[in-house]
């Protein structure tokens, strides 16, 4: 029998293409392989950089190198940072680096307003220009150890509660650590009766005077501010004292008037706090007929800090009815004797 070399010579073939196919396979999967190892190929060198210690609000250049050792082109397609204190240079995003590239990467750092060890990272996403789709990221360290280059003893301020016309007077400590010449730029507050001013007094020591005027409000109202300061080098530093009052009215009463109806309601509530006053001593009527006392009813709550005292009153309509304003006289207890503090005045109107 005559052997069948036809099909002796498709297996074979059928062979050959398999081996090929093998080979190939094994080859490209050998490539790309090291094409997504780009550990110790595409790295940054150094790839950290410690700036010791730094005051607040300054700015260094870390400058970085970014080495292609690998046998791939790579494109740079972004850039994240772990920290905004971190800024890379512009206009390295579409950066090409054919193998052998080196570029220089100065990454600026700004310390801010921070304190403390900063680590910041930026991680730089690169693309294989060979084999699309095959990304590998580097990261460039900085570390930082942030100091306070000022500094104020207390750094809260309270005032306290202060009655209209009153001033306050409160001073801190403020500290210097890297610069003996300090200007006031601004005391930035939301009430324009609070002011601070600075006086040196040694060496990179200043005394910052503050000063809270109570200035006539019709309710309590809390403070606060903020005091900006510069100092003789480029830099801007704010230094943050927190302040904070009460700026409260002698008397308060609400409503500040009464309306009275026919048919009306047969009590009408009045109340009223003081800054100084403990009890409601009388009530009067005021009229065209003359002014006399009414009877009430008073009953003292418990006040918030800005007030000495808090009392609810309570009239009966038809002892006011004739009435076109009414008078609270308040009281304070000093010792044995009981004396008329203030007065505040309510307006009685008719529908």
């Amino acid at each position: 029998m005559r052997p069948n070399t036809p099909r002796i010579i498709e297996g074979i073939s059928a062979v050959v293409v398999v081996v090929v196919f093998v080979v190939a396979l094994g080859y490209f999967a050998g490539s790309r392989t090291s094409v997504d190892d780009y550990d110790g190929l595409v790295a940054f060198d150094p790839p950290h950089h410690d700036l010791g210690v730094l005051f607040q609000n300054v700015h260094r250049i870390a400058n970085f190198k970014l080495v292609n050792d690998s046998n791939d082109a790579v494109e740079l397609v972004s850039v994240r940072t772990s920290c905004s204190c971190s800024v890379p240079p512009d206009g390295l995003q579409g950066k090409v680096l054919m193998p052998g590239d080196v570029i220089n990467v100065p990454i600026r750092f700004d310390s801010g307003a921070r304190s403390g060890n900063v680590i910041s990272d930026s991680d730089f996403r690169l693309e294989s220009r060979n084999y699309q789709g095959k990304y590998s990221v580097v990261r460039a360290t900085i570390i930082a150890d942030i100091v306070k280059s000022i500094a104020c003893e207390p750094n809260h301020v309270h005032f306290g509660t202060l009655r209209p016309g009153e001033i306050s007077n409160k001073t801190v400590e403020i500290a210097s650590y890297d610069d003996d010449s300090l200007e006031l730029i601004s005391w930035n507050s939301d009430f324009d009766f609070l002011s601070a001013n600075l006086v040196k007094r040694a060496s990179g020591s200043w005394v910052g005077d503050l000063q809270l005027y109570g200035k006539d409000v019709q309710y309590a109202i809390p403070v606060f501010g903020v005091l900006s300061i510069s100092t003789s080098n480029e830099r801007v530093p704010v230094l943050r004292i927190s302040c904070s009052a009460i700026i409260a009215p002698e008397i308060e009463v609400v409503p500040t008037g009464l309306v009275l109806v026919d048919n009306g309601m047969p009590y009408h509530k009045l109340r009223v706090r003081s800054t100084k006053s403990t009890s409601v001593q009388r009530i009067t009527a005021n009229s065209h007929r003359g002014n006399r006392n009414v009877d009430h009813t008073v009953r003292s709550v418990e006040s918030a800090n800005a007030w000495a005292s808090e009392h609810r009153i309570s009239l009966r309509s038809d002892e006011i009815d004739d009435a076109s304003s009414l008078t609270v006289h308040l009281g304070f207890t000093g010792g044995s004797v009981e004396n008329e503090a203030a007065t505040v005045s309510v307006g009685i109107h008719r529908l």
